[in-house]
């Protein structure tokens, strides 16, 4: 008679188990939605993701749309980690979706590479199960946090308020036993939640300063699994909107291009806005060492304006200043320097920027694999249309096997040699991975331009990572 009894018991315990597992099936293989906010690319614009955090059960998917007009990417990681080690849905135009299905539980923070600022979170969870009184065996239940802000980022007078919600089974809002909580930027301190409801806390704060500021809250509650869940918002200095006072400067230089090839010619173009006859100005060029290359000086004629050039060096590199003075004020600008070391290689000029090719460099950290010029389709184009919006994107890997800073730059002339357009991409590049970045660019006007695309570690450091420069030319009607 026992032995049915046990069976009985058994028989029992399986049937709930079997009876749960068919309910946890049924409610999985959900889409949830997230949308791009309209705006994201202004960092000012406080919100980015909506929502901004999602909890989804094993076996759901994610499903971002984009409603910029900007690109982005969604791709996992943070600021201080790799990226796109687990999904990473490349460039995204304006109407573009990805999808991501999440098979292992865990909390996935994502940003997108090409505004770092834009933070969102996806928390996947097994499907929360009942207990089985009649078995004598208890599954401990899992107490969920999710913290909330206003917006994502803040200027340094603004009131950060955080909401803290915890939730046990069936998403009941819970009052834990203990709950821990932490603030700070690069070192946290433990900070005191205020209670306002049940199973809900806030938490407020002000005169930040600019920095990237993490809230991390742990929840713990008998018979249940403690949970804990982290936030990250950034605060931003804030630009005086008052208008200055305006004075004139005496004098103000500017060189004709941003950045030149070792052993090209410098011009250096100014004006000065009370010019003297007989008085000259004077010039001093600096290396990227801070040592004086040359020195000269010129009169300048009664219209106030001068051109003063020079020849850098074939073995110029880095960043190189030109310091001016005229009487008793003075100017300065500086431009960026790329020796190609006297590697040859082929620019294919009046060749759409498509593949680029193979071409091996020795200690190249980065390599441009691929190049193009597409529309919002993502379809390639050979000429282009005035007024029409186009993207400039490449392939870039990383040839090492360690996580690199990066600057991706795309500098665009007019048929008369004038820059029309500097852009650059600062990120991250993860080690062996690829990532496609791009820029958007509207011509205004019909013409040939030349396109010209490179990376280098940094606009601070214009120290090249590929020497294998793009270099071509299009045609815009």
């Amino acid at each position: 008679m026992k032995r049915i009894k046990v069976m009985l018991v058994i028989s029992v315990i399986l049937l709930s188990l079997v009876t749960m597992m068919d309910n946890v099936s049924a409610e999985e293989n959900k889409v949830h939605n997230v949308d791009i906010v309209f705006g994201s690319s202004n960092v000012e614009n406080g919100r980015f993701y909506n929502p901004s955090i999602v909890k989804i059960n094993v076996g759901d998917s994610v499903s971002w749309m984009n409603l910029d007009k900007d690109p982005h990417t969604v791709t996992d990681g943070t600021v201080d980690s790799q990226w796109g080690e687990v999904f990473d849905s490349k460039l995204m135009r304006q109407g573009k979706e990805f999808r991501f299905k999440f098979t292992e539980p865990g909390e996935y923070q994502y940003l997108c590479a090409l505004h770092p600022w834009m933070i969102g979170k996806v928390i996947v969870e097994d499907p929360v199960t009942n207990s089985v009184p009649s078995s004598g065996i208890t599954i401990r239940e899992k107490l969920n946090v999710f913290i909330n802000s206003e917006k994502q980022s803040y200027y340094e007078d603004e009131i950060v308020k955080f909401t803290v919600e915890v939730v046990g089974a069936g998403n009941k809002p819970t009052d834990p036993d203990t709950i821990e909580a932490q603030f700070g930027a690069e070192e946290s301190s433990p900070v005191t939640m205020s209670s306002v409801d049940v199973g809900k806390y806030v938490y407020s704060t002000t005169q930040l300063k600019p920095a990237s500021y993490n809230l991390s809250v742990k929840v713990s509650k008998e018979n249940f699994e403690s949970g804990s869940s982290t936030l990250t918002i950034h605060v931003v200095k804030k630009e005086i909107v008052d208008e200055p006072i305006k004075i004139e400067p005496l004098i103000s230089i500017e060189s004709d291009q941003k950045r030149y090839y070792a052993g090209d010619v410098v011009t250096i173009i100014g004006s000065i806005t009370r010019a003297i006859e007989g008085k000259s100005i004077v010039f001093q060029v600096f290396d990227s060492n801070e040592k004086l290359f040359t020195r000269g000086q010129m009169l300048v004629n009664p219209a106030g304006t001068f051109e003063w050039s020079f020849k850098v060096s074939d073995k110029a590199s880095g960043t190189w200043t030109v310091r001016t003075r005229y009487l008793d004020d003075a100017a300065s600008t500086s431009f960026g320097i790329i020796n190609l070391n006297q590697v040859s290689m082929s620019k294919p000029k009046n060749e759409p920027l498509v593949s680029v090719p193979e071409i091996k460099f020795k200690e190249e950290k980065v390599g441009i694999v691929r190049s193009a010029i597409t529309d919002q389709t993502n379809s390639q184009l050979y000429e282009v249309r005035k007024e029409q919006s186009v993207m400039i994107q490449s392939e870039i890997k990383n040839n090492v096997e360690t996580q690199q800073t990066f600057a991706y730059i795309t500098q665009i002339k007019n048929s008369n040699g004038i820059v029309v357009k500097l852009e650059a991409v600062e990120g991250v590049l993860s080690p062996s991975k690829t990532s496609t970045i791009g820029i958007s660019w509207t011509p205004d006007k019909s013409g040939s331009y030349t396109i010209e695309v490179f990376v280098w570690k940094s606009l601070e450091e214009p120290i090249p990572l590929s020497l294998n420069i793009v270099d071509a030319e299009i045609n815009v009607q």
